[in-house]
């Protein structure tokens, strides 16, 4: 019965942008409309548009500490206070570059042989993490200490000085803190060993990420990110707290968040644009399987073109609630579920999608028809040795789709890795900056720090690497103590395992991750299933080790990869060198600090002999020994000819400082036959 043609608006005030991008515009409002015209049907829309082309989505930021002035205590217009107890050493070695950014730009620097530096933030905030990048120029190398506080109660971080000695500028690690703080302190010293005495206390660079408390659901005092339209219960008549909409709107970058526990929107239609996002918080229920799109289960190859693509993206915290729809498909925009999902019929995961599953506590999701298209991306993380399990009917991933996790079961009937299809356990696979195997130091096997004599600079010549389905590599700091071999090969259930380090930040290659597959029916294999090892991360440091991957089919078939191979420990570049012609009686001196390779030694080529006829002996003899000599003798290398002089040559490699172990490979068993599942 409405004639009304024209618009209604609640957008935001437009604003400006912060130095991360992120805007400054205001939330958009909401706009309610409802139809009674038939009273037994009344028709609703909600619609949040904030009108604007795009939207940063994320839920962790670093903390904007710009605009600020000042030298031995900066202030910005917000009112964080970084401060230090000892002044700069000059005008180009400021407090304020700890907030650059930059990790090879003028570090904060003072002559004292200590200091504080101190941030005090003008209310609490929900810290994530911290990043600290120390200076790593010879002479300036500072020891730290982390501690943050709230409301005067101080909780010790890092206890311990960390040394960062021998460090390499940018390479650093994250620092969880997962807490509220108002201040955080870093104790710095000169270090007592390797500092030098005419040298200085400094700090590269500094950054804070801040976040949602995701155990909250209600609006605080201040706004950490602005942009949100919200639903008040406490404003409502009998502060009702469920919101029913024939259809939920969210374009132009609108934000919707509902605030307190209980908290419940259900729509039966959903419009957008792939801008928007809806926020479920803790102790909240987001419902959207009013939809309704249904499995034509007669008609399975038009099922695709039935399926309705979610319009903005969904970000469902701890303790939350999603009711999906039954059957639902997503393309370019983001799905993150840290909370609880309800059974999903039907998941078509298309191009530009990323979905990130987030597995708190042990339950399993069942995803009955699960299609991973090309561009279609999903990352499952467990936490605290959590196995995440999915299972269904059938899971399919298309050429270019991929799945990441760290810990996963798949239960189906059916799956299919087509060619240049993904699923990766990997430690390098860049899930997180740390590889996503044991944790720090931790496995069974993991590598062994190589010797490390700070006062002589004899450190950083090579960690071991890992083992799990073998031994790991041996380095030069640590060459017969390695990380050891363990786990079942009938059963692999165990992940892989760190590689050693020794010098800052004391990080090896993380290990690969398990995953058990049991496909009642048919796995084929057409592209990779992989749980290999990481890479060395600190500088010299060793390789983790593979993972595991244990598959159980009735029946397996494809011409795809199957891997748990180790990841590589750091090694430095090698000279080749060829020896000078020598000849019969002559000793040929050859030496390396680090180790010899020999890589061919050949006697008379100049007279009829073949080439590389003495690699054999003269390898054995020489091999990663640091200095050898040998006698060029005609009773042990073949004479060709008793009128000619015969010429003797070899070449080898002579690697410089820091050889570092591999990590060994993990563990892989496949069964097939339904007769030998346990």
């Amino acid at each position: 019965r409405t004639q009304f043609l024209g618009d209604l608006m609640a957008f935001g005030g437009r604003g400006g942008y912060d130095y991360t991008g992120y805007t400054l515009s205001g939330g958009a409002g909401t706009v309610f409309v409802k139809n009674i015209t038939v009273p037994s049907q009344p028709n609703s829309w909600l619609f949040v548009d904030n009108n604007r082309s795009s939207t940063t989505y994320g839920e962790i930021f670093p903390l904007y500490l710009g605009g600020g002035s000042g030298s031995n205590t900066y202030t910005t217009p917000e009112g964080f206070v970084l401060s230090t107890s000892s002044g700069a050493y000059d005008g180009n070695y400021l407090l304020q570059n700890i907030l650059s950014g930059s990790v090879t730009g003028y570090p904060f620097m003072t002559p004292a042989g200590s200091t504080t530096i101190t941030l005090q933030f003008p209310f609490p905030l929900y810290v994530e993490h911290l990043i600290v990048y120390p200076e790593c120029v010879r002479g300036w190398w500072s020891d730290y200490q982390v501690s943050v506080s709230l409301s005067g109660a101080v909780t010790p971080i890092l206890s311990n000085w960390v040394n960062t000695s021998y460090c390499t500028a940018g390479v650093t690690n994250l620092l969880p803190i997962r807490q509220w703080i108002d201040k955080l302190t870093i104790p710095l010293r000169r270090d007592p060993v390797t500092g030098s005495p005419y040298g200085y206390t400094a700090l590269n660079a500094l950054t804070v990420y801040i976040r949602d408390d995701p155990t909250l659901n209600q609006q605080l005092a201040y706004c950490l990110f602005p942009g949100n339209a919200w639903i008040l219960p406490q404003y409502e008549p009998g502060n009702q707290s469920t919101v029913t909409a024939t259809v939920l709107s969210l374009t132009n970058a609108g934000s919707l968040k509902m605030a307190g526990p209980g908290s419940t929107i259900i729509a039966s239609n959903l419009e957008g644009d792939t801008t928007g996002v809806a926020i479920t918080q803790y102790a909240q229920t987001l419902d959207l399987s009013p939809n309704t799109t249904r499995r034509d289960t007669s008609n399975a190859s038009g099922l695709t073109a039935q399926l309705k693509e979610l319009p903005f993206s969904l970000l469902v915290h701890r303790g939350a609630v999603l009711v999906p729809p039954a059957n639902f498909a997503c393309r370019g925009m983001n799905f993150t579920l840290h909370g609880v999902m309800s059974v999903v019929e039907t998941l078509d995961v298309r191009v530009g999608c990323y979905i990130q599953f987030d597995f708190w506590v042990n339950s399993s999701i069942n995803i009955d028809q699960w299609t991973i298209k090309t561009g279609g991306q999903i990352q499952i993380t467990a936490m605290d040795n959590i196995t995440a399990q999915f299972t269904g009917s059938n899971l399919h991933i298309l050429a270019g789709g991929r799945l990441d996790s760290n810990d996963l079961r798949l239960i189906y009937q059916n799956i299919s890795v087509d060619p240049l299809a993904v699923i990766a356990l990997d430690g390098r696979s860049g899930m997180n900056p740390n590889g996503i195997g044991q944790d720090l130091f931790q496995g069974p096997g993991a590598g062994v720090p190589g010797t490390c004599n700070l006062a002589t600079g004899n450190c950083g010549i090579g960690d071991t690497g890992a083992g799990h389905g073998g031994t790991g590599g041996g380095g030069l700091g640590s060459r017969y103590t390695v990380g050891d071999a363990y786990g079942q090969f009938r059963t692999p259930r165990l992940m892989g395992s760190r590689g050693g380090s020794s010098i800052y930040p004391f990080v090896g290659g993380a290990g690969g991750g398990r995953i058990r597959i049991i496909s009642n029916d048919t796995l084929t294999v057409d592209g990779t299933i992989t749980a290999v090892g990481g890479n060395y991360i600190s500088p010299y440091s060793g390789g983790g080790s593979g993972g595991s991957i244990w598959i159980q089919a009735n029946i397996i078939q494809g011409n795809g990869l199957i891997d748990t191979t180790g990841g590589a420990g750091h090694t430095s570049s090698a000279t080749v060198t060829t020896t000078p012609a020598y000849t019969s009686g002559q000793t040929v001196p050859l030496s390396c600090q680090y180790g010899l390779t020999i890589t061919s030694a050949s006697y008379g080529v100049n007279c009829g002999n073949s080439p590389n006829t003495a690699f054999s002996y003269v390898a054995a003899l020489c091999d990663r020994k640091s200095t050898c000599s040998i006698l060029v003798d005609p009773n042990i290398f073949v004479e060709p000819s008793l009128t000619c002089t015969s010429l003797f040559f070899v070449t080898y490699k002579c690697y410089g400082q820091s050889q570092a172990g591999g990590g060994s490979g993990g563990r892989s068993a496949v069964y097939y036959e339904s007769s030998y599942f346990t």
